[in-house]
C-alpha cells in the first residue's frame, strides 16, 4: 500500500534501485545527464573561417551568436 501513496517517479526510482542496485541506477543517470551536455565547438583559426573579410557589424553579430 505504501507504493500507491508514493509519488510515481519516486516509486519508479525505488523499483529501479531494488532491481538494478543504487550504483547501476546512479551510473545510468550520470550517463544520461552527461549525454545532454552541449559539446564544445571546434576551434577554427580566423584565417580559415568563412567570415574573414566581412564588415565589422556582421563580424560582431556572428561573435554574439557564437557566444550564445
Amino acid at each position: 500500500m505504501a507504493m500507491l501513496s508514493a509519488n510515481p517517479p519516486v516509486a519508479e526510482m525505488r523499483r529501479l534501485i531494488d532491481i538494478h542496485g543504487a550504483y547501476g541506477v546512479a551510473r545510468a543517470l550520470i550517463g544520461v545527464l552527461a549525454s545532454r551536455r552541449k559539446a564544445p565547438g571546434t576551434a577554427v583559426p580566423a584565417r580559415l573561417r568563412g567570415d574573414v573579410g566581412l564588415p565589422p557589424v556582421e563580424l560582431e553579430m556572428r561573435r554574439y551568436w557564437e557566444i550564445r
